[in-house]
């Protein structure tokens, strides 16, 4: 999930260095919601196949993809203590 990975940047050094396919797929979604500022390399195709030419770099988490991530904690939590106060 894109916002999983958009946690994780938000904790790390950057610029980070992303090799996973999987992660960079995730990453391009982030960077087209302005999310993060990142270089996504080309993706290329052989053979019915798809990869990325190589490493995607991530320079920043915006200021929007921090609030997101906080936004979406403070939301679990709150919904998580309103589940424990429901009377059966």
């Amino acid at each position: 999930m894109p916002m999983e990975l958009l946690s994780r940047l938000c904790n790390a050094d950057m610029p980070c260095e992303l090799q996973d396919e999987d992660d960079v797929e995730k990453l391009v979604v982030l960077r087209a919601a302005k999310l993060v500022e990142a270089d996504i390399p080309p993706m290329l195709e052989e053979g019915g196949r798809r990869w990325f030419a190589g490493p995607a770099i991530v320079h920043r988490v915006c200021a929007d993809g921090y609030a997101a991530v906080y936004g979406h904690l403070r939301s679990h939590v709150e919904h998580e203590e309103e589940s424990r106060f429901v009377s059966i």
